[in-house]
């Protein structure tokens, strides 16, 4: 088991929410523009 899988189920275990951080400004749609929020 390497400690990434780990991470998860702990995190599931304890009703935790994912959250994705990134050093770019954001996720561009088909049309190359930013979109400002996921669900």
């Amino acid at each position: 088991v390497n400690a990434d899988q780990a991470a998860t189920v702990i995190a599931e275990l304890m009703g935790g929410d994912l959250l994705l951080l990134s050093n770019v400004d954001g996720v561009l749609d088909g049309d190359k523009q930013l979109i400002h929020e996921l669900d």
